[in-house]
């Protein structure tokens, strides 16, 4: 099939040419040019174009377009070969669209390759058909500004008659054939003026609507602008070096701040040239070449995988010495090994070899983040020459690892090391500092006070970080059962463990071979020689002989093996009162207050002197040899009545039986019905009260004396008087005026008389009486 852009103009002697045939030449390179460009190369731009912001008179910038070369999608040149304004005129016309506000926006800016008919033939020479006959045509192009949609950025391409679009190209006969995305097609049909848009993207200015006016880009709008930007590539697979070197590196320099010249600025800027290290001689055939095939001279990025065939990957300095001290990964070397059955196996090994032999420690494979100093790395995981791995360890200057494995801690907590499940998620976790403590923690996930923690000084704590003791447990669950600590596995081995039973209370429990089980702990024991029997179960680091505490069947026994009784004591002494350490039970400090026991005493002493004992004092009642036989009970009551033979007394004293007095318990204590009360008493002439007491006595007259209770009787008491012998040889007395608080007392001297009757004169005389009454 013909193809009209594939004739190229063939001329003969004699030719008679007309326009189109020169056209045909003319458009026949043009079309070579394009597919070429578009063949061995994708479109965009080629050099400049870079938009320039210069500060303008009345405000704001001006924005150019500096000169420069780009190739559109239809193979079109686009030359700018002096500065071209953004045309204001168009970014005022998007203010309609966007309203007026002083909010600015990022507007995009394209270049579009434009014609331009020029040099029309003199008047007279032109055709009366044509209106378009021009000379020439100036290949331009025109700014444009604003937002487009991809169909607005290009137009199709015409392939076999058909119009398409250019990533689908190559599936204009095969539907499943692979997508062109650089949508460089060499193969189309070019059109043969401008009504074909293709638009270069140049990149974006900043418009501000509101002061119609163009304003600084942001840093934002540049990194955008980069990004916007296209730029033609390099179609090819084969690439063969002239001289065994190809070199990857940036096409232009932006010179450092000085004055200096250009070709100073290259050779400054540009990586640096080939050097004596750089190349390799070959002493049979005397042809010098590079050491290597390829230098990429800036950073480099691989998206797929990286293949080394038998080779090494060589790190050197930027002058590319290694400085005696190669630092080489990713060689592979074969190796045999047995496996777990005995057999030789072989495999291969990844070595990753830093520096050399007799340098151990000295060189480093550093793995850290990106810092903006190329000399530092922030980090860190550091691994020596010598076998020593540090993570987070890295200092400057460095200090030698000491351990094969050392980690640094970070975070608040002192993280260390993290342990997953098969799912990914963090399940247990080690660190130095939980909850600001200082040691070494062993923890499950969201578990506040870990598992395990180690405190700084030597403390040990399950499940707490604040250990109160060499080993500090903690239960954190509280069902029933619970075990806290458990030792051994019962049986004749025996088993110890603290628990939470069945109601929620601790239990303490030790299980051995005795039948009962019992808990004993001692301290001293028999020689080494001597037997030991079978049953004992031992606590402390002595061989026992006799323990200090034993429990069996819920008895408690200090100083004996077999315990009788729930609390049974032995090995004590008599309690003295000046000796801190005797009896069997002390309760209180020795040097203060004590409550000291024997078999058959109790003692209250204080530091070495005697004090109260105190029985129920803080209320209640004490009763005394309690039993059956009623002549044996003693009790005192809460309310502070004694009873002896009775739990409930009626009175202060309240005694069922006989009361015996005397230094040898000769006499009887008198009992009487009533409550009754005696006040007893001797008076002399004097009015004083010789014997006895509670009262007092005064003569009021010759024979008469008053004498007063000091406490009145509760009712008229029963008086008797009695006078003294010796006062008188007829003494007479007789009682008047008895009351409750009072009595008078008369007496006379009688008389014998001749008569009938005997005579009484009245005499102060001694007499003694006794009152008895109610209290």
């Amino acid at each position: 099939m013909s193809n009209a852009q594939a004739e190229r103009p063939r001329f003969y002697q004699g030719q008679y040419l007309g326009p189109e045939d020169l056209s045909a030449a003319v458009d026949h390179s043009r079309w070579a040019r394009a597919r070429h460009d578009l063949g061995a190369h994708a479109w965009g731009i080629a050099a400049g174009l870079e938009l320039r912001e210069v500060e303008a008179l009345e405000g704001g910038v001006e924005v150019y377009v500096e000169p420069g070369y780009a190739v559109d999608g239809f193979g079109r040149p686009l030359v700018v070969t002096s500065a071209l304004p953004v045309p204001a005129d168009a970014l005022a016309r998007l203010s309609l669209a966007l309203g007026a506000g002083e909010t600015s926006v990022a507007v995009p800016v394209w270049l579009r390759y434009a014609e331009t008919a020029t040099s029309q033939p003199p008047y007279g020479f032109a055709t009366c058909e044509s209106d378009d006959a021009f000379a020439r045509v100036g290949e331009g192009v025109e700014v444009l500004v604003g937002a487009r949609t991809l169909a607005d950025q290009r137009d199709p391409v015409v392939i076999d008659g058909v119009e398409t679009d250019p990533v689908e190209a190559l599936r204009t006969i095969e539907d499943e054939a692979p997508l062109l995305c650089d949508a460089s097609v060499p193969f189309q049909t070019f059109p043969e003026d401008d009504d074909r848009w293709w638009l270069i993207p140049l990149g974006y200015v900043r418009w501000e609507p509101g002061s119609e006016q163009v304003i600084e880009t942001t840093e934002a709008d540049r990194r955008e602008t980069r990004r916007f930007r296209r730029y033609l590539g390099v179609v090819a697979e084969g690439v063969y070096a002239a001289d065994g070197l190809i070199r990857l590196r940036g096409r232009t320099v932006v010179p450092e701040d000085g004055a200096v010249s250009t070709e100073d600025a290259c050779e400054s800027e540009w990586p640096r040239a080939q050097s004596e290290i750089d190349l390799a001689y070959d002493d049979e055939t005397g042809r010098v070449t590079p050491e290597e095939l390829v230098w990429v001279e800036g950073n480099l990025r691989v998206a797929g995988d990286t293949r080394l065939f038998g080779g090494d990957l060589e790190f050197r300095d930027e002058d590319g010495d290694t400085g005696g001290v190669p630092m080489r990964v990713c060689r592979v070397e074969a190796n045999s090994f047995l496996d777990t059955g005995g057999t030789a196996v072989s495999g291969k090994d990844l070595e990753v070899r830093i520096g050399t032999l007799g340098e151990d420690g000295r060189n480093r494979l550093v793995i850290g983040t990106h810092v903006s100093d190329p000399g530092e790395v922030g980090g860190k995981v550091v691994v020596q020459n010598d076998g020593r791995v540090g993570i987070g360890t890295l200092a400057d200057p460095p200090t030698p690892l000491l351990s094969p494995l050392t980690v640094r801690g970070i975070g608040d907590g002192e993280e260390l090391l993290s342990f997953e499940a098969s799912d990914g998620t963090r399940s247990w976790h080690l660190n130095l500092k939980p909850g600001g403590a200082d040691g070494l923690n062993f923890a499950e996930t969201d578990v506040a006070d870990g598992r395990l923690f180690l405190a700084a000084g030597g403390n040990v704590g399950l499940s707490t970080t604040e250990p109160g003791a060499k080993l500090d447990v903690r239960e954190v669950s509280t069902a029933a059962g619970a075990k806290w600590l458990r030792v051994g596995d019962g049986g004749d081995s025996g088993r110890f463990w603290v628990e939470y039973s069945a109601d929620l209370a601790p239990r303490l429990v030790l299980s051995d071979r005795d039948d009962p089980p019992r808990i004993r702990f001692q301290q001293t024991g028999p020689g080494l020689d001597e037997a030991v029997p079978d049953h004992w179960s031992w606590i402390g680091h002595a061989r026992a002989q006799s323990p200090d505490l034993a429990v069996m069947n819920g008895r408690l026994g200090v100083g004996t093996t077999d315990p009788q009784a729930l609390l049974h004591v032995e090995g004590g002494s008599d309690v003295a009162l000046a000796d801190a350490a005797s009896g069997y039970l002390l309760i209180g400090a020795v040097n203060g207050q004590n409550v000291v026991m024997d078999p058959n005493e109790i003692m209250a002493r204080n530091n070495g002197a005697v004090s109260v004992l105190h029985l129920q004092a803080e209320g209640g009642d004490l009763v005394v040899h309690r039993n059956v036989d009623v002549a044996r009970r003693v009790a005192v009551k809460d309310s502070g009545r004694v009873g002896i033979g009775t739990e409930s007394p009626a009175e202060q004293l309240d005694v069922r039986g006989n009361v015996k007095l005397g230094a040898s318990g000769e006499l009887f204590a008198v009992g009487g019905v009533d409550n009754l009360r005696l006040v007893a008493g001797r008076v002399d002439t004097a009015g004083t009260e010789v014997t006895g007491s509670g009262y007092t006595a005064t003569w009021t007259g010759t024979g008469v004396c008053v004498v007063t209770f000091t406490s009145a009787f509760a009712a008229t008491p029963v008086v008797v008087a009695t006078p003294v012998s010796g006062s008188g040889d007829d003494q007479l007395v007789t009682l008047t005026a008895i009351a409750a608080g009072s009595f008078t007392v008369v007496t006379a001297d009688v008389e014998h008389t001749s008569g009938d009757q005997d005579v009484g004169t009245r005499e102060s005389t001694e007499f003694t009486f006794i009152a008895l009454g109610a209290r």
